[in-house]
Parts: C-alpha cells; sequence; structure tokens
C-alpha cells in the first residue's frame, strides 16, 4: 500500500474511532495492520468492546514485533504479570537509576545479571580484551565485552551512576570464566559496540549509515551522553542533501528542531514525495506520528501541486 493510502486510512480509522464507531475503526486498522503500533490499537479495540479473546491475539501479534510492548499491554488488560527477561530488567534498572531508587536499582540489575549466566561467555575480541578492565557488560545476545568503569563513566552520565552502586558477581557457568563483576546489558553486541565505539579510542566510533545513527541517537539519550549527542546531530546533518525525508523523521523523533527544518526545507528538492506515494514508506517513518508526516507531506503537496 502506497504512503498516500496508509496515511488516508489511518486518518479514518482515528476518526471512526472518536465517534465510537468501533467495527468500522477496526476494518480501516486491519489493511494497514504490519506494525506493532497498529496491532496494539486493534487489540485496545476489541479489549474496549468486551472481545478479550480477540484483544489478547492482536497483542501477542504485536509483542511478536516489539517485545518491549508485553509491559504495556498486560498493564492495558489488568493483569498482574513479572517479566523475567534480562533486558526488561536491565531498562527497569536504569529507571530506577534515573529515580534516584539505587536500592532497588541493585536488585534489578542483579537479576538481570543472574537471568542468563547460565549461557556460555563468548568474548567480543580486541578491544574489549584488555586485563586490566574492571567491569564485563554481557550483551543480550551473550557477548562480553571487557570493558574500563573510568571511561564509560567519563563519557556517560548513566554509567557513572551505575558504577557508583554495588556491581553483581558473576554467577553460573561464566563465575568459572570472570572474575569482574558483569552486567547484563539490554542491548545485543551490535548495538554495544556502537555505544562503545564512542567511548573507546580504538573503538568503532565513526558512523556513516541513518540507521546507525538513529539507533546510537536512542542510546546515547538513554544512557545520558552529552558529547556523542552533539557529534552525532553533526552526522546526521551530513545527510540532509541526499536523504532530507529520512533525516527529517529522525530529527524530529529526538525533537531536534533545526536539524528538522532543514531537512523538510531540502526535502523539497528530492523527488521522495512522488515516489513514497507509490512506494513503500521509508522504515524511518515508522518512528513518528502522523502529526510530522502530516506536515512535511504539506509542505511538499504545496510546492508539487500546480497553480
Amino acid at each position: 500500500m502506497s504512503l498516500k493510502a496508509e496515511l488516508e486510512a489511518w486518518a479514518a480509522a482515528l476518526k471512526a474511532y472518536d465517534e465510537e464507531d468501533f467495527e468500522k475503526s477496526l476494518d480501516l486498522f486491519s489493511t494497514i495492520a504490519d506494525s506493532s503500533k497498529i496491532l496494539t490499537n486493534m487489540g485496545l479495540i476489541y479489549a474496549t468492546l468486551g472481545e478479550h479473546e480477540a484483544a489478547v491475539e492482536q497483542f501477542n501479534a504485536a509483542t511478536g514485533l516489539d517485545q518491549y510492548l508485553a509491559v504495556a499491554n498486560y498493564t492495558q488488560l489488568g493483569l498482574s504479570f513479572t517479566l523475567h527477561s534480562s533486558e526488561v530488567l536491565f531498562n527497569k534498572g536504569l529507571s530506577l537509576i534515573y529515580l534516584g531508587s539505587s536500592r532497588r536499582a541493585v536488585l534489578e540489575l542483579e537479576d538481570a545479571s543472574v537471568h542468563d549466566s547460565d549461557q556460555e561467555p563468548v568474548m567480543a575480541g580486541v578491544p574489549y580484551l584488555d586485563d586490566d578492565a574492571d567491569i564485563v557488560l554481557r550483551s543480550s545476545d551473550g557477548v562480553h565485552f571487557h570493558v574500563h568503569k573510568l571511561l564509560l563513566s567519563k563519557c556517560s552520565l548513566v554509567f557513572a551512576d551505575m558504577f557508583s552502586l554495588p556491581q553483581p558477581k558473576p554467577s553460573g557457568k561464566e563465575s568459572t570464566r570472570e572474575e569482574r563483576p558483569v552486567i547484563q546489558m539490554a542491548e545485543d553486541q551490535h548495538t554495544l559496540r556502537l555505544l562503545l565505539g564512542f567511548c573507546y579510542p580504538a573503538g568503532v566510533a565513526t558512523v556513516h549509515l541513518l540507521k546507525d545513527i538513529r539507533v546510537e541517537l536512542g542510546l546515547t539519550k538513554k544512557y545520558q551522553m552529552p558529547q556523542t549527542w552533539k557529534r552525532l546531530k553533526s552526522d546526521l546533518l551530513m545527510h540532509v542533501s541526499t536523504e532530507p525525508e529520512k533525516v527529517f523523521a529522525i530529527s524530529w523523533s529526538f525533537e531536534m528542531k533545526d536539524v528538522a527544518v532543514a531537512a523538510a526545507k531540502q526535502s523539497l528538492h528530492n523527488p521522495w514525495f512522488e515516489q513514497s506515494l507509490e512506494g513503500p514508506a521509508p522504515p524511518e517513518f515508522d518512528y513518528i506520528p502522523a502529526t510530522a508526516m502530516y506536515k512535511l507531506v504539506s509542505i511538499s503537496a504545496c510546492v508539487l501541486r500546480p497553480q
């Protein structure tokens, strides 16, 4: 389905929902039900109608596309449910650090580290194998990064706070190979390499792909890395001339107004709008609201419309 048709279906479905015409809203959403957000909306409508089995089916489909929606969905259903995924426990620990609940944060981080401790450790390789490293970050896919707390603390306010807390000891199989504290991270090894690349001189700190820049911006926001944020903003601006619509979507997601304005202006000189109406939307558009798309499409439509 073209981008224009998707936007029209989305707007019509929301209008039907606001008018409490739930059946019509479901019919319209079903034509564009290819994302976790749409499936979640459908689940909520079914729950409103009292069709709980259908609601659960939609929620399951949504979490199949985005596992982190599980917490929200079980809350919407009014169920008391505890997730024991190490990634969720780690993120919960970080949230508690943000809130200043140090004691509870330590417990969550310890639970996260114990959760996958029976997996056979895999080493990340150079430059994350130094003998003088004083802590281990374990990726969500079981790769161990031997790193230095001082370096990470200088790059990230969150790491600085995290390392001020008592660190979990190795357990399970990894206790036979690791003497250093092990922290279970929510990120996979690729994402963790992107993150650490900005903290280590020998790391891969040059990000060329827009998809990686988007991931990195999310990481720098999550781990509070102000200097990295500035650098990535400059990297993002370098793509304005070639991929303005994607840069617009990313900059909108991260509230970079000046970059979004520059990208919107540049998009007027690119044929992306006409092409997007007939083809699939760029994946970066999945992360912005309809309001942002409306503004960008309106700008382009005004220029393209014959006088």
